[in-house]
Order: C-alpha cells, then sequence, then structure tokens
C-alpha cells in the first residue's frame, strides 16, 4: 500500500469514528429528553409509527440499521417535535453515510491510432480539400434543418395533472371506477403486521397530494414542502394523487412504495393496500 492510500484510509477511519461519535451523541440527547418527558419507548414508538427496535436504533446512533436516509431524516424530524425540540437544530447533528469514491488510475498516454495511416495518405491539394469540407458542411446542415423541422411539428405538449381543488377534481368518481387510471399496488401478501395500515410520505421537494383511503374520506390534500414527512391511517385501499412524482417516497407497511408516474406526465396516481 502506498504512503498515499495509507493517508486516505486513515482519513477515512477518521471520518467513520467521528460520525459515529456524533450520532451517538445526538441518540442520547434524544433519549435524554424522551425521559424527562416520562415517555418510554413503546410509546415513543406507537405515536411515530415505528417499532421498539427502531426507537432503540435511533437512541444508541445505530442509524445503518434504519432504511434510507430520507426516511431516517422524517423519523428525526417527527421525534423532535414529538419532544418539542427544534427539528432544525436535531437534523443539523444528523450525518449521512460515509461513501468512499475510488480514484480512477491515471491514463497511460497513447499514440493517435490513426498516426501510422495519415503518414501513408497522399498529399491532396489544398483547394480540393476546402471543396469536399465545404459539401460535408452543407449536408450536415441540411439534414439538421430537416429533422429538428419534423420533430418540432410531431411534438404534442405532454398533459400535466392539474392540483385537484375539491370533489370533481380529484378523479376519484366512482362511476368511474372501471376505467381508473391508477396504477394498483398489491401490498397486502407481504410486509403485514411491519408498520401497520399507515401511510408514510416523505418529501423531497414541493409536491402537491392527496390521500383517500376505502371510504373515500380524504386523509391528506395539501401542498407539502421539501423536508415534510406525513404519517395518515384510514381504511385501505389508499388513493394517492401526487403533483410530482419524483418529489417523493412512500413507505407501507414497513417497505417501499415505488412511485411510477403517468405516461406522458410529471403526476403520479397510486392505489396502495387492499
Amino acid at each position: 500500500m502506498s504512503a498515499t492510500e495509507t493517508n486516505m484510509a486513515m482519513t477515512q477511519n477518521t471520518k467513520a469514528t467521528d460520525r459515529a461519535q456524533q450520532l451517538a451523541a445526538l441518540g442520547a440527547q434524544l433519549r435524554a429528553a424522551r425521559e424527562n418527558q416520562a415517555y418510554s419507548v413503546a410509546e415513543v414508538a406507537e405515536r411515530l409509527f415505528l417499532s421498539s427496535s427502531q426507537v432503540n436504533a435511533i437512541e444508541q446512533g445505530n442509524y445503518d440499521s434504519l432504511p434510507a436516509e430520507v426516511f431516517v431524516k422524517g423519523y428525526l424530524r417527527s421525534y423532535a417535535k414529538l419532544l418539542q425540540l427544534d427539528p432544525a437544530l436535531i437534523l443539523a447533528q444528523y450525518q449521512p453515510p460515509l461513501v468512499e469514491l475510488p480514484e480512477d488510475p491515471e491514463p497511460e498516454p497513447r499514440p493517435p491510432a490513426n498516426k501510422g495511416l495519415l503518414e501513408r495518405l497522399p498529399e491532396v491539394p489544398g483547394a480540393l480539400v476546402w471543396s469536399a469540407m465545404a459539401v460535408v458542411a452543407l449536408l450536415l446542415l441540411t439534414t439538421i434543418i430537416y429533422f429538428s423541422a419534423g420533430s418540432d411539428s410531431d411534438q404534442e405538449p405532454a398533459p400535466e395533472l392539474a392540483q385537484p381543488a375539491g370533489e370533481q377534481q380529484s378523479g376519484l368518481d366512482d362511476n368511474n371506477a372501471s376505467v381508473s387510471p391508477f396504477a394498483v399496488l398489491d401490498t397486502s401478501a407481504s410486509g403485514a403486521g411491519q408498520g401497520g395500515d399507515h401511510l408514510e410520505i416523505h418529501f423531497t421537494d414541493d409536491c402537491w397530494v392527496e390521500v383517500r383511503d376505502a371510504s373515500r374520506k380524504i386523509l391528506l390534500a395539501d401542498m407539502r414542502r421539501a423536508g415534510d414527512t406525513e404519517i395518515v391511517q384510514g381504511e385501505p385501499p389508499y388513493k394517492v394523487v401526487l403533483g410530482r412524482y419524483h418529489a417523493v417516497a412512500v413507505r407501507y407497511q414497513g417497505r417501499s412504495i415505488p412511485v411510477v408516474p403517468d405516461e406522458g406526465s410529471r403526476s403520479a396516481q397510486l392505489v396502495i393496500g387492499g
């Protein structure tokens, strides 16, 4: 191992140690605040829709055993609100997992592949070369103009889902159930008992969201901001409308749910559970 590799390894180990100490301090702070407010681990788990083992992992600084980073931040934000702590200060102490990026070796210089070919080419008069280049440039320009005009005339703007404003805009009319555009995700066969029937939605960007349960009751209908976390409870299946499919991460019964956009749109409509 070279001296450079040794130094990199020592730096990585130091960062990992510092991260472990900071996460342990963060967990100890949350545990102390919980005990001061006379909450048990089981009570916190019930209020945050988590398991007791997940609450213990947070308080012990064992964040690598928890789900993806976006969910961990949501757990910390909800825990801070429950304990009446400042969520921003709590999140500022959280450090995501370290990612070690391997260095690309410097490429060895190589001679041009066409060096020998160029040396063997006969000399061509300069006027002929310029004429050939002009013809090629003209053909290239004509091709670009042709395909640009064709693509502009054929392209149509993709429709986007308008933000629902009421009962008639939700797209959930019972009379149209047979032709519903919702993508149905059956999660009843797996993950049962790992988190109940509640739905977790974590927002990584600003996004409109509407959630209804099986009784058509509106559980959530509002604009949410980046960093927000919503946990809704109702009677599955849930009908979910998202204005921006890439701005959310969804979990149901303890596992992540893929969010697939509507064809030609940034919105997504899902049916989860049931």
